[in-house]
């Protein structure tokens, strides 16, 4: 049986897509729909991690401490700089971001348009929003906060100015308003966690304050030794019958706490989570981050890059079998999964075929063209948890190699019995 989150949430705005263009690798409009599972998949270098990190860049950009409409200077931004950004295959700075959102029975979306001038720095050069607040704004001249406004075929000029991304007027407009109420329930809703992550400590502070998961897996530990329901939640997995583990926290001295992981059926065992395997370790943030999202009332989005790194195929189901039964629950977060695992995408399908319905989840495939341009092909998944669409080179190399290895065999006879 799932559990089901202990806070009712009652609020109809939710992003549901994003769109970039001439971003990083993606010089077209590549669109991402964002259902409670999305899965993106693709060779290395491909744009997986640009098209994931693209949330927490976000996130960054509506913080109070956003220094940029584009802001870089988080973890997620990875010492880059706006320049870094733009398809290089253009000769201007421009990149789009298109947000898609849904409110009630309303469909609304905001195309921000960023641009860049030496010396000043990148600047929004225009948005365009569609739904029941249309209007665009476009830049006159850069630095001088003066943009012209166009709502209801009317247009004017006004001063605009932004605290990071968040359009900031000197007059209220209802349109202005109305996206900037939107861009806001991104702040402090999504959770980044990147592909190499921290292992716990021997030895947690209960200190009384509430600790925040970081982005590389650091307080994973601290949470579970402070809030007991979402200790409960994670060791929900580590009981699973392919694991067959007892997470508990214990007091050593007051006020330090140690977490263990014994074998199920060895309660007089002491094993400390940090001396178990590796993968009993880097999954601990995932499933931390699964569980406050489970347990959070709001929009929740997870962005999270291999989650099932080290993981022997057995726990790789039943990674995927716990964040599919997340995903099947009212009112459900986002989660966003870069992963090269073929294993982790046949224990989605096996959730699928065990019921939990197809819509929940999307996979893409992030692939590169010869010129270096970037796409990514979306695969949908049939009631009896069949992919549709896949490509056909799409994660062929065990049957290329399989087929090699055939042939290598086959030459090695052939040469001893000559």
């Amino acid at each position: 049986m799932v559990p089901a989150r202990s806070l009712a949430y009652d609020a109809p705005m939710r992003l549901t897509a994003f769109t970039v263009t001439g971003y990083r690798t993606f010089a077209e409009p590549t669109r991402i729909e964002l259902r409670p599972i999305t899965l993106l998949y693709g060779r290395n270098n491909a744009g997986k991690s640009a098209l994931l990190r693209l949330l927490p860049l976000l996130g960054d950009s509506v913080a109070d401490t956003a220094d940029s409409p584009l802001t870089l200077s988080g973890p997620a931004g990875r010492d880059s700089t706006y320049l870094d950004l733009p398809w290089q295959g253009q000769t201007h700075k421009r990149l789009t971001i298109t947000l898609e959102w849904v409110d009630g029975d309303q469909r609304i979306t905001d195309a921000i348009e960023f641009d860049h001038q030496d010396g000043p720095g990148v600047y929004v050069r225009s948005i365009r929003t569609t739904g029941p607040h249309a209007f665009k704004a476009t830049s006159i001249e850069f630095g001088s906060g003066r943009y012209t406004l166009s709502a209801g075929g009317d247009a004017s000029e006004l001063r605009l100015d932004f605290e990071g991304l968040l359009p900031q007027a000197r007059v209220q407009h209802p349109p202005l308003v109305a996206l900037r109420d939107r861009l806001v329930t991104l702040r402090q809703t999504i959770t980044w966690l990147m592909a190499s992550r921290v292992r716990p400590r021997k030895l947690i502070e209960r200190t009384g304050a509430r600790p925040r998961l970081g982005h590389d897996g650091a307080n994973a530990d601290a949470i579970l030794v402070a809030q007991k329901e979402v200790l409960d939640d994670v060791a929900r997995w580590y009981a699973r019958p392919e694991l067959a583990r007892t997470l508990s926290t214990v007091e050593v001295n007051h006020p330090f706490h140690r977490l263990k992981l014994n074998p199920a059926n060895a309660a007089g065992f002491d094993v400390n989570l940090k001396d178990t395997g590796e993968g009993m370790t880097q999954v601990l943030p995932v499933l931390v981050a699964a569980a406050q999202a489970r347990l959070t009332s709001g929009p929740r989005f997870l962005a999270i890059e291999e989650p099932e790194s080290h993981l022997h195929a057995d726990a790789q189901h039943a990674l995927a079998s716990h964040l599919a039964e997340l995903a099947a629950i009212d009112d459900p977060p986002i989660i966003l999964l870069e992963t090269h695992s073929r294993l982790l995408m046949l224990g989605f399908q096996l959730a699928v075929a065990g019921g939990v319905p197809p819509d929940k989840l999307i996979a893409y495939w992030v692939d590169q063209e010869a010129n270096g341009s970037g796409s990514a092909q979306p695969v949908t998944f049939s009631d009896h948890g069949h992919i549709d669409g896949w490509p056909a080179l799409a994660m062929s190399e065990d049957r290329v190699l399989a087929r090699r290895l055939v042939s290598a065999q086959i030459g090695r006879e052939r040469a001893g019995r000559g």
